[in-house]
């Protein structure tokens, strides 16, 4: 079982640190080429195991007791339409969920709906019900995970619907579309969109000021960030950032938002109240002969030897940031101190994606 995992682990830091380890975090990290999600302990810098999931999968939640995690099959060549649910104690998969809704229509009667091209995930309030964006449908899921189906497809009208973000109240969902380039604003319990904000083109990356009524946006196709008010549903600036920027989080306490681009392979940091850029973190490159391991599209030949970041995760007490680099399977980790990379660790399988934390103190999980 992970528990006696975890006494490991923790033997192992008291034994590399010479401290008692008061309360540990584990990395679960997905993979899109073999299918998995890895548990990685960023401290040791060791995977300890991983669990095969669906076809190409992208992102991946944990609730808020840390217990199970849900993973978003987006596929490969093939489309995928289905989550895997995982049960993060004993490190296995619990169950398979295919996206499909039955629906009543006048004059067909009763009709089956598939869902395809699953990408973002979030818990809701409920600690069963998951909310997943599905972009070749332009829908936004409501999904029990206890029940193993799903309870209704929000429309939200707009193209490529990719990520979610539940708000601080749990009664609204914030839903990135990167074609539409805006934001759709969905009310959860009455299962509807309730405003479409137009952001910057390609909008994906999102997150929530910790202490003001914002939302940020990256905007990758005008490498860009929005700021709009989450109280008037208003566009307060947009401000230029790093190239290709896909995903964002708040530092010190809100002082410094760091923004991921993927095309140049590096992390931007700015000043919130200035807009600034405070400094340009560049993450380590790929070698000729990695580059040539791994090539690139044709529409991405001028990224060069960019290691693609895609994704990143804070640490629990906000002085690390952990950031997936796709196109070596490695991870870096920034210190937010100095915003200096401190040291690349393997990411325990090919073309890492999402990423999620768990927290265990005194064997008792919850997600970070």
């Amino acid at each position: 079982m992970l528990k006696q995992k975890i006494r490991g682990w923790l033997c192992g830091a008291l034994l590399a640190a010479g401290a008692v380890a008061e309360e540990r975090q584990v990395l679960l990290i997905v993979h899109q080429v073999e299918g998995t999600v890895s548990f990685v302990d960023p401290v040791l810098g060791t995977t300890m195991g991983s669990v095969r999931v669906g076809l190409g999968p992208r992102e991946i939640a944990v609730d808020a007791a840390g217990r199970r995690a849900v993973v978003t099959n987006y596929g490969l060549e093939q489309s995928g339409s289905s989550l895997s649910v995982l049960d993060v104690e004993h490190l296995r998969l619990q169950r398979q969920i295919p996206l499909t809704l039955d629906e009543h229509l006048p004059d067909l009667g009763k009709v089956t709906r598939t869902f395809h091209r699953p990408h973002g995930v979030c818990f809701t309030k409920h600690p069963d019900l998951v909310l997943v964006t599905c972009e070749s449908d332009q829908a936004l899921l409501l999904v029990d995970i206890e029940e193993g189906k799903v309870l209704a497809a929000i429309d939200t009208g707009q193209e490529l619907s990719r990520l979610v973000l539940l708000d601080r109240t749990g009664e609204r969902a914030f839903v990135s579309n990167q074609r539409s380039g805006s934001i759709s604003v969905i009310d959860i319990g009455r299962r509807r969109a309730i405003a479409t904000l137009e952001t910057g083109g390609g909008a994906q990356g999102m997150a929530l000021h910790p202490t003001r009524d914002e939302l940020w946006v990256a905007n990758f196709e005008t490498n860009s960030i929005s700021v709009v008010d989450t109280v008037t549903l208003q566009e307060k600036i947009e401000f230029p950032c790093g190239t290709y920027p896909v995903r964002l989080a708040f530092a010190a306490e809100g002082q410094h938002v760091l923004c991921v681009n993927y095309q140049v392979g590096s992390v931007s940091v700015f000043d919130t109240e200035s807009y600034k850029l405070v400094q340009e973190i560049r993450l380590e490159k790929l070698t000729e002969e990695q580059a040539a391991e791994r090539p690139l599209p044709p529409e991405q030949q001028g990224f060069g030897r960019s290691s693609l970041p895609v994704d990143l995760r804070l640490s629990p007490d906000r002085t690390t940031a952990w950031v997936a680099c796709s196109r070596n399977d490695r991870l870096a980790e920034i210190d937010l101190g100095t915003f200096e990379v401190r040291r690349y660790l393997d990411t325990g399988g090919r073309q890492p994606e999402g990423m999620a934390w768990v927290s265990y103190e005194d064997d008792v999980m919850r997600a970070k």
